[in-house]
């Protein structure tokens, strides 16, 4: 099966700073998908990109300038990927996660929001190939952060989940795996399946709501794992959720960097 066949590419973005200045010509979803794309070689892999309908509720005159302005940069600097606007994306983080996960055709799909730059090659097909052997092999992120910076720390560790290199999984293709527990927000890659089945469901079960712009995945689904670590323990909690990231302990490199701390929704 061809990587275009297996995997897909969801990126979400939105105007910054409508009230004020309006952001309208966005640099970072350009480097987003363009250092993806050639940092883990997806060529003829699909990009999905879903646009705040917020705005295009709200602030219309904004959100056509900003559509527009991203054909065309898309045009003229990125025409050698495979680019689709989705029609119908909600106001929404949660909202579209839905509708990726509801529409994804491809077994896997990377979740990516607009403001990161992938600044090391990343293995894809590799990690496509474990991911297809391994059941409980069903997420992995990639850092910003080296080994055992406190922030990646704050993720997992300092929640009770587990933190530890992973030793069977990818050990004989040179795979750099952790075992993690917790499912962040940061760029990621995940089985479609897995999110249909189990992560889906699960977080409906427990926040139905899909209503909030305010909400973030990576915020409701920690409550729901921390529960699962303390009423299961580490172990069968991570055969559960399947969670992987990147990198082997006890040293790793970053291996994408954040561009929008400065970026805020108004």
């Amino acid at each position: 099966m061809e990587l275009k066949d297996k995997l897909s590419v969801m990126v979400m973005t939105h105007i910054i700073n409508v009230t004020t200045e309006p952001y309208l010509n966005n640099e970072m979803i350009i480097t987003t998908i363009r250092t993806s794309h050639d940092r883990m070689k997806l060529q003829g892999v699909t990009y999905y990109i879903y646009i705040d309908s917020f705005f295009k509720e709200n602030y219309p005159e904004y959100y056509d300038i900003y559509k527009q302005n991203l054909l065309e940069r898309f045009d003229e600097e990125l025409s050698d990927i495979n680019i689709v606007i989705v029609p119908d994306a909600t106001s929404t983080q949660k909202g579209n996660w839905i509708h990726m996960i509801n529409n994804c055709n491809t077994p896997y799909f990377m979740f990516l929001e607009h403001d990161w730059e992938f600044i090391k090659d990343i293995p894809t097909d590799t990690i496509l190939s474990e991911m297809d052997k391994h059941e409980n092999f069903s997420y992995i992120r990639f850092s910003r952060w080296p080994a055992g910076h406190g922030q990646e720390l704050r993720w997992d560790k300092s929640n009770g989940a587990i933190y530890e290199k992973e030793l069977a999984i990818g050990s004989d293709v040179n795979l750099p795996l952790t075992k993690v527990g917790l499912y962040s927000g940061n760029p990621h890659i995940v089985k479609t399946k897995k999110c249909k089945d189990f992560y889906l469901p699960v977080i409906m079960n427990h926040f139905p709501y899909i209503g909030d712009r305010n909400t973030y995945l990576e915020k409701e689904f920690l409550g729901i794992i921390v529960r699962d670590i303390q009423s299961q323990g580490q172990l069968k909690s991570h055969e559960t959720w399947g969670t992987f990231l990147y990198g082997s302990l006890p040293e790793f490199e970053p291996v994408i960097t954040h561009l929008g701390d400065w970026c805020r929704k108004s």
